[in-house]
């Protein structure tokens, strides 16, 4: 488990939807005919290296192929993720970004359970892609979780990580 977590609001990513223009937010994509998106339990954590192997990027097109065989970990992600994600930053410049240090860009990650299942990225994936990419790391990065027990259901997240939720 993170080592640093609080309780978030559901209206805390919601604003943060707002403020990146997300594509992808809770409910949407229909998210919301598997559950009411008032169910949702939400936190605000900060990641420690121990999650790396946990975090997949959402399984979609623009992902699939940045990534070794397909599988949307962000650890088997390719050199061609990089130029990807960097070329969908807003500044395009690939070393500006550092999500340990910036204020207000966190991704979104869905997930069954915060303790030990795999966390799938729902927004900020060019993002982390790109600070991955570039630190190797994902320690110090801030995210918010979302955490539902049919959330894995959904047809965006990605088979691996369906799979070892439920070993």
């Amino acid at each position: 488990m993170p080592t640093k977590i609080r309780p978030a609001r559901l209206a805390e990513i919601s604003s943060l939807d707002d403020a990146t223009n997300a594509n992808v937010r809770l409910g949407g994509y229909d998210m919301d005919k598997l559950f009411p998106v008032t169910e949702i339990e939400c936190f605000h954590m900060e990641l420690s290296e121990e999650d790396v192997h946990r975090i997949f990027l959402l399984y979609e097109a623009t992902f699939i192929p940045h990534t070794k065989h397909g599988t949307c970990k962000i650890v088997d992600i390719l050199s061609t993720a990089e130029e990807m994600a960097t070329s969908r930053l807003r500044s395009g410049t690939k070393n500006e970004l550092d999500l340990s240090v910036t204020i207000a860009q966190e991704p979104v990650f869905v997930t069954t359970n915060v303790a030990k299942n795999p966390f799938v990225a729902i927004d900020g994936n060019h993002r982390l892609t790109a600070h991955f990419a570039q630190h190797r790391s994902v320690n110090g990065v801030k995210v918010f979780v979302a955490v539902h027990k049919r959330m894995f259901d959904w047809h965006f997240i990605p088979p691996l990580a369906r799979k070892l939720a439920t070993a």
